[in-house]
């Protein structure tokens, strides 16, 4: 897919097009950029003069440079995508800080050959808390072993259009307004719509329970090691309180979960 444009822009002549994947350009700039109208490269090289739009109709991004970038800095910008791409493949590749996360139907056949609890991540792309619990806690190593290897951890957009089939019922995406919400977000979440919130469920896909806002890694790590251990079918959560013991320098239990 290549991006193009036939938008003219005052006192701005487009010499170059780039086509990116946004996945890639996520892992470049450290937050989503996909389907942003308009995304600003240029803050990060102290420039005024370079811009980037987005193609909403594909999945990629387009880095628009005008012809004010000297050829030096053009290299250095190829040298830079060229670089940030071999990152994105490299932690792709299962980078240990990394959460592996799988679609719900690639969860769904997993489970088929290898029973595991399952935990979801339901989020929007609007959400900023969504974004930073991306950025602080699901890479946090102590946090994505727990789930990586205690779950099947998914990733599951409340606002995706694309149908689910599960259960022996398709569930659909429900417009409303200039939006909507798909219907397996609204099962999952019990009809309260609050992100981000993670629902654990059990082998079977049962529901074990939700977990509602963010939470920073110390508060996370003994609620996901609580509940993935299957400690909570042998004592209460203040009970394991009082046997957690912290990854973390400050000490995360005795209180810290909720």
């Amino acid at each position: 897919s290549i991006c193009k444009t036939s938008t003219k822009l005052k006192n701005l002549v487009i010499v170059k097009i780039w086509a990116l994947p946004c996945s890639i350009m996520n892992t470049l700039v450290g937050f989503p950029v996909q389907y942003t109208v308009l995304f600003r490269l240029g803050y990060h090289f102290g420039l005024s003069v370079d811009i980037g739009v987005s193609n909403p109709n594909s999945d990629y991004i387009c880095c628009v440079f005008s012809n004010l970038i000297d050829e030096s800095m053009k290299r250095y910008l190829i040298v830079w995508l060229l670089l940030g791409m071999a990152g994105s493949a490299w932690g792709q590749e299962g980078h240990t800080g990394a959460v592996q996360w799988m679609s719900f139907e690639e969860a769904l056949v997993k489970s088929k050959t290898e029973k595991r609890k399952i935990f979801i991540d339901v989020y929007t792309d609007w959400c900023g808390w969504c974004k930073v619990m991306d950025k602080n806690t699901f890479s946090e190593p102590a946090v994505a072993k727990v789930l990586n290897e205690k779950f099947y951890p998914v990733k599951f957009d409340a606002e995706q259009t694309g149908d689910v089939q599960f259960d022996g019922r398709t569930f659909k995406f429900i417009p409303q307004g200039n939006k909507g919400v798909h219907e397996l977000a609204v099962a999952l979440l019990n009809n309260q719509m609050s992100y981000p919130t993670v629902v654990f469920l059990d082998e079977d896909f049962k529901m074990i329970q939700p977990l509602a806002g963010y939470q920073k890694p110390p508060e996370f790590h003994p609620i996901i090691q609580f509940i993935g251990e299957d400690h909570f079918k042998k004592m209460k959560w203040t009970e394991f309180q009082s046997i957690y013991k912290s990854p973390y320098t400050q000490t995360a239990g005795n209180g810290s979960g909720r």
